[in-house]
């Protein structure tokens, strides 16, 4: 069941109690392992032999169900004997909240769903359990999930050797976050040819602008490029990789030849500012890109009428677009680049993969049962199933041992369906490369999977990974990060928008960089991106 309580209330009591002298702490994991239950079965099911509750603490996205009315958890509740208590994390101040709740005697037995993540685990690591032990002796799945992918291993391992929190792997998943998307009927009612340069680009975009392109007789309502600011997944960053400035994905940081490099201290990224600025002076870019959120952004790719905007950016067309709409909208390549730079970001890990998805802490009277029962979330069935929903509601299972995720109702995205019925990417879930290929997913993915191969020749060998950083270099990250991209983006904006020169600031843009220490920061990048290679 839920917990009843009301979660920003809690956290106003807490802080109160904090301050007073009756302080609880929290509590702390012992040297000494605590004793195994005698109601703990160590292989099988049930995992216990009487019922037993876990407070489970996660994260739930806004279109999903409470956990315990979907099939997949039901399921798992009957066939392990493990009892869930869930209890959310809020959607608004949570990252005010987190620290109070990790510092009261009031703690869950196990987080997931990313609710945590790599710094709150390591700054605070008496609260976890190192669970490398209990995998050892408990973890089936988990054990396996190693073996077939032993980069995962390495993600969890924190740089003590021990691990903490679990990893992910998602199914049926794409090498790069982004796709974009040109308005081919805007082309054809214009008679443009595909642009292929980002000059060709910006004459299609002064065409769209100019020209009356969706044919409703009003020049003026026609959107030419639109996006959500910058670095996410309908950011409109891809465009600095057609100058040579090819971001991560996950990051602002790349590599080349092994040397990691931050972006925005760079010529090209400087050189792709320009054509952005280009661009918004002249009206070719939604007016609104640092403002659009997922409500506004959205209502603009799918409005009730004619269509508004000519190229954008977003998981795939029919994500963006809807189902019905995307027939007007083709795959957008790259363009070269005034260099003859050509590429798309990339990064197969951030994709696919993660970590801290899962932790067991001490208030957790019996880590070993919350550790089965995590194993039991790891078998690859159950984690097809957590992803994308129940067989038998978006799934079917065929006679051949295969899955097909079903298509959704009409009108409705097969993402958006499939987050009705699980816990989407957000939780702790194993499905291997050789498992995915048992598995048709839905007709967005599948889109999503054509237009990644389409973007893989334009693709660079080297990225930076995802890595994990000791508890001391992400104390220094959390200063020098949060200053340094509070620069980047106020000057990006300024600069895009036109407000200020970036010839005329570079200089000093890249003295202010060095002064909140953007070289220590690299530094630290690099390590980390040592010890992953090495």
């Amino acid at each position: 069941m839920k917990r009843a309580i009301t979660f920003i209330l809690a956290a106003s009591m807490l802080a109160a109690a904090l301050t007073g002298c009756g302080q609880q702490k929290a509590p702390t994991v012992s040297e000494t392992p605590p004793e195994v239950s005698e109601n703990f079965n160590a292989t099988g099911c049930p995992i216990v032999n009487e019922p037993v509750t876990l407070h489970v603490f996660a994260s739930r996205h806004g279109l999903s169900e409470e956990y315990s009315t979907i099939q997949t958890f039901i399921d798992l509740e009957e066939q392990t004997n493990v009892k869930i208590e869930w209890e959310y994390s809020p959607e608004a101040d949570w990252e005010t909240q987190k620290p109070l709740l990790l510092a009261s005697n009031d703690i869950p037995e196990v987080f997931v769903c990313s609710v945590l993540g790599e710094s709150d685990v390591l700054q605070n690591p008496t609260l976890f359990y190192p669970m490398e032990d209990y995998i050892e002796q408990y973890c089936p799945n988990i054990q396996a999930m190693f073996e077939e992918n032993p980069s995962l291993e390495k993600l969890a391992t924190a740089p003590d050797g021990h691990i903490y929190g679990l990893p992910k792997q998602m199914p049926c998943r794409p090498d790069s976050f982004t796709m974009g998307f040109i308005n081919q009927q805007w082309l054809d009612n214009l008679g443009l040819e595909m642009p292929t340069t980002t000059d060709e680009l910006y004459e299609v975009l002064k065409a769209f602008k100019e020209q009356d392109a969706n044919g409703n007789g009003d020049p003026n309502d026609e959107i030419p490029l639109s996006g959500i600011g910058m670095n996410n997944l309908a950011g409109i960053t891809p465009i600095f990789a057609w100058f040579g400035a090819v971001h991560s994905v996950n990051s602002w940081f790349e590599v080349n030849d092994g040397v990691v490099e931050y972006v925005p201290a760079s010529e090209e990224f400087k050189e792709g500012i320009k054509y952005l600025q280009k661009l918004y002076t002249e009206g070719l870019i939604d007016q609104e890109l640092f403002t659009n959120d997922w409500s506004s952004y959205p209502a603009k790719l799918n409005p009730e009428g004619d269509s508004l905007v000519g190229v954008g950016f977003h998981w795939s067309i029919e994500t963006a677009v809807g189902p019905t709409r995307k027939e007007e909208y083709t795959q957008l390549l790259p363009m070269k680049g005034p260099n003859g730079d050509q590429y798309w970001p990339v990064n197969p890990e951030a994709a696919k993969n993660g970590t801290y998805y899962a932790e067991v802490t001490a208030a957790c009277e019996h880590p070993e049962i919350a550790m089965r029962w995590l194993d039991a979330l790891y078998d690859q069935k159950t984690s097809m199933q957590t992803f994308y929903g129940p067989i038998g509601t978006t799934m079917e299972e065929n006679a051949d041992g295969t899955y097909t995720v079903l298509d959704p109702p009409e009108g409705v995205s097969g993402e958006t369906w499939a987050w009705q019925y699980s816990w989407g990417d957000q939780g702790p879930m194993y499905v291997g490369d050789a498992f995915s290929e048992k598995i048709t997913p839905s007709r967005d993915v599948r889109e999503k999977l054509e237009a990644d191969k389409n973007y893989a020749p334009y693709f660079k060998d080297e990225y930076y990974p995802l890595v994990t950083f000791t508890q001391e270099e992400n104390d220094e990250l959390s200063i020098i990060s949060t200053d340094v991209t509070k620069c980047v983006d106020e000057m990006m904006a300024s600069w895009i928008t036109g407000a200020s020169d970036i010839d005329a600031d570079w200089d000093s843009y890249l003295q202010q960089l060095s002064d909140m220490k953007l070289d220590r920061m690299i530094e630290i990048y690099q390590a980390a991106y040592d010890r992953y290679m090495g």
